[in-house]
């Protein structure tokens, strides 16, 4: 069995909140193959952006451990994280957070460079013109400022800022949800040339299903801060097993789905991270809960090969 390039075991993060704390991620574990792209989905504070930045150590996780090819990043020092950072990058879903207003287009492609001392400043500057041209760039843009760009050219350099170091492994936050849906899909095209030509990892965070199911190989979803199911994104788009997960995927257009299948809503509201539901996670809002759901959290379960849920009642147990 190949080695995953980014293994994450038991991830855990908590922030305290004055007396309290809150688990934005609680006991989380994925891994990514070289050459693949895991999906991170769920609603808008399920803890998915969080698993992200801890993954890379841009926040510092409360427990579990982050193997990447190999190595314990967990227990890196300074000085072992910032050589490592050279191998994983991410973007963002706004690349105003990423690029400063006040730089030129290739000083922002040629910061990353400068920050690791990665070759002379011909070599640097040659990686950028060459950076430019892999997101499809014009080389006349890299003078301008990034006011001067429109919304996806402005993600394609925080792209090519992310390639400058040539990473392996790319952490993509919500990358496109902020862009057009016809740039959407452009974006998502050189992502996925990308990771073809250079053999690119990326974990790609998301509520686009439609997104994740055009770019993930693997997908695994988050409510309030747990894996509720880790499957192959064909074997997940096609048999969910979650409740929570044939509620997103309802929510999904399709020409293969009847034109009469409702959308599926889940009664109530996400409950508060600080009130958070005995046993079951969604049981409050879940209508196939019992009395079980209530006292005794859900271990996960392989269902079938690669394909596990935490569930006591999966969909494809039901009777």
């Amino acid at each position: 069995m190949t080695t995953p390039l980014l293994q994450v075991e038991n991830l855990r993060k908590q922030y305290p909140v004055g007396r309290r704390s809150v688990r934005a991620v609680d006991d989380v574990s994925f891994a990514v193959p070289a050459g693949q792209t895991v999906a991170l989905v769920g609603e808008s504070g399920c803890g998915k952006s969080t698993t992200g930045l801890a993954t890379l150590r841009l926040i510092e996780p409360s427990g579990g451990r982050i193997t990447f090819d190999g190595t314990d990043v967990t227990t890196m020092g300074r000085r072992q994280l910032r050589a490592a950072r050279s191998r994983m990058q991410i973007v963002l879903q706004n690349p105003r957070s990423q690029l400063d207003p006040r730089m030129r287009i290739r000083d922002s492609v040629l910061e990353p460079l400068r920050a690791q001392r990665s070759g002379t400043r011909a070599a640097m500057r040659d990686r950028v013109a060459e950076c430019l041209e892999l997101v499809g760039l014009p080389a006349d843009l890299a003078p301008r400022y990034p006011h001067q760009l429109s919304g996806g050219q402005r993600q394609r350099v925080a792209i090519a800022r992310a390639l400058a170091t040539e990473p392996e492994l790319i952490v993509l936050d919500e990358a496109v949800s902020a862009l057009d849906a016809s740039v959407q899909v452009q974006v998502l095209n050189l992502l996925q040339d990308l990771q073809q030509r250079l053999g690119l990892s990326y974990v790609f965070i998301s509520h686009n299903m439609a997104a994740v199911r055009y770019l993930a190989h693997r997908v695994v979803v988050m409510y309030l801060g747990q894996s509720v199911e880790s499957a192959p994104a064909d074997e997940l788009f096609t048999r969910p097993a979650h409740p929570y997960t044939e509620a997103l995927l309802s929510a999904v257009p399709s020409a293969s789905r009847p034109r009469d299948r409702e959308r599926i809503v889940l009664r109530g509201d996400t409950p508060s991270p600080f009130e958070r539901p005995t046993g079951c996670v969604l049981r409050t809002r879940c209508p196939r809960a019992r009395d079980i759901c209530a006292t005794t959290p859900p271990p996960p379960r392989e269902l079938v090969a690669n394909h596990t849920v935490s569930c006591h009642f999966p969909l494809e147990h039901s009777g």
